[in-house]
This record gives structure tokens, sequence and C-alpha cells, in this order.
């Protein structure tokens, strides 16, 4: 007789996906930070948060009234982030339809999370691109300025090597009027010839320390350029950097899509005849024993 009823008991089916959380970044030493943690999407999956979208569109048998809430039995296997969902049903094809539902409402709902942590990250690198800008504007500006000094040093180096032949040459030509004996030209033109010397090498002096000092700030502006150089490549690994942890936020990974089982986990056949055959067993002997006595 129990065979009898279990055999004519609804066959109900397990409908099983298997889920991952989604990784939000890896700490320093290596430990996982995830987008949320199993506790807290079993809790949503078992509060019935997504009902609405798991129900949505299910087309149940027409004998049947749509359900207005759907319970899964959600665990988190030990030692692992992963969780097992399950929908039992004698519907496979409605059971199906209600976990690949319930997929979908997981992964719009940590989609949005994903979306906000990525968005998070772009504006760092909005906010280092804008240094870079910024670093390479002044970048532009410092090789400016040393073309413009590297022109002006040349000017003056150019007129540092005139000054000092005029003035040999002016040396010379003193000397020449200096040897003519008992000449007034001779020697006023000698006088004039050491007063334009004297300018000459007050000019060289003034020139050179000109030049010491254009030579200086190119040192400085060089020094500049370097530093500025650095930033930028600092700037450009940290984005690329921030790039990597954005791209490894994840959403809630579906590792197993639904798939039900190969068979009915209701009713339990075979355990119902045994323990009626156990229980008409205990029965036979106690009424064996009530009969005798």
């Amino acid at each position: 007789a129990a065979a009898v009823v279990s055999l004519n008991m609804t066959k109900v089916y397990g409908i099983t996906t298997i889920l991952q959380p989604g990784m939000l970044k890896v700490m320093e030493d290596g430990k996982i930070v995830y987008i949320d943690t199993p506790e807290n999407i079993k809790s949503v999956i078992e509060t019935g948060a997504l009902n609405g979208q798991v129900l949505k569109n299910v087309q149940f048998p027409d004998t049947e009234e749509p359900p207005t809430s759907v319970e899964f039995k959600v665990t988190i296997p030990k030692n692992t982030n992963a969780l097992e969902v399950v929908y039992e049903t004698p519907y496979v094809d409605v059971g199906l339809q209600i976990m690949e539902n319930l997929n979908e409402g997981l992964l719009e709902r940590y989609g949005k999370m994903v979306a906000y942590h990525r968005e998070k990250e772009d504006l760092e690198i909005a906010k280092r691109m804008s240094a870079i800008n910024d670093q390479k504007a002044t970048l532009d500006a410092t090789k400016k300025e040393i073309r413009i000094l590297d022109k002006t040093i040349d000017e003056l180096e150019r007129e540092i090597r005139v000054v000092k032949e005029n003035t040999v040459s002016l040396i010379n030509q003193r000397e020449r009027f200096i040897s003519k004996e008992g000449d007034t030209h001779n020697v006023l033109s000698a006088i004039l010839f050491t007063n334009t010397i004297q300018q000459n090498i007050e000019l060289g002096k003034t020139s050179r320390d000109d030049l010491s000092n254009y030579r200086s700030r190119r040192e400085a502006l060089l020094l500049q350029l370097e530093t500025t150089q650095n930033k930028i490549k600092s700037l450009e690994t940290e984005i690329r950097s921030i790039e990597f942890k954005k791209n490894s936020i994840q959403n809630i990974q579906v590792t197993r899509l639904p798939k039900p089982g190969k068979s009915p986990i209701k009713p339990k056949t075979r355990l119902n005849v045994m323990l009626a055959g156990v229980v008409g067993l205990f029965l036979t002997v106690f009424l064996s024993f009530f009969v005798e006595y």
C-alpha cells in the first residue's frame, strides 16, 4: 500500500544553480574583498527580495494558481564562498524559468553595485588624467623655455667670442700706435683704444655673467623637466593600476546554470517502501503475540 501511495504522489524535482559572489578588490595581503558576502546574498534570496522579478512572465499550468512568493533553499558549502540554490517544483520547465529569473535578478541587482564602484574608479582615473594634462602643459612650457635659453646662450657665446676677438685686435692696434714715438695723434688714439678695450672687457665680463646665469637656469629647467616627466610616469602607472582594479570588479558569478536533478527528490519511494516494510513487520509480530496470548 505504501508503495502504491508513493507512486501516486506528485513527483517533485529540485532545480539547482550555483552562484559565486563577484570580486570587488584584492587587498595588499592577498585577501579578496567581494561585492557582497555570501551570507548577504543568501539573505536576499531567502527573504524574497527578488520575488517580483523571479515570478515575472512565468507561465504556470492552468490548473495552478500563480504564487505570490517563491521559496528557495540556499546553502553555503563549508570552506567556500559558493551558494547552492535549490528550488523544488513538480514542473521542471516552470522551475527552470524561475531559477533563470532569479539569476537575472541577482545579476541586475549586483550589476548596479558593480557600475557604482567602476564609476568611482573612473573618477579616480579622470583626476589623474587631468593631473597628467597639467603636467604636460608644464612640460611643454619648460621645453619652450629651454629652447629659448639655448638660443640665447648660443647668441651670448657668439657675442663673447666676437668681443674677445675685437679686444685682442684693439690691443694689437693700440700697441702699434704706442710704438710710434713722438706722434701726439698716436698717443690720443692709444688712449681711445684703451677706453674701448676697457669697455669690451666690461662687456665681456657682463656677457659671461649672463651666460653663467642662463646656464644655471637651463640646468634647473632640465631638472624640472625630469621631475615633471617622472610625475607623468607615476600618474600613468597609477592609472594602469586603477584600470586593473576597475576591470577586476566582477558581478555575481553563475558558476552553474539552473539544472534539474535526474530523478525526483520527492516522494522518496524506496525509503517509504522500506519504512512501510519495517512497520508492517513489527505490526505482524505484535499481532502474532497478541493473538497467541
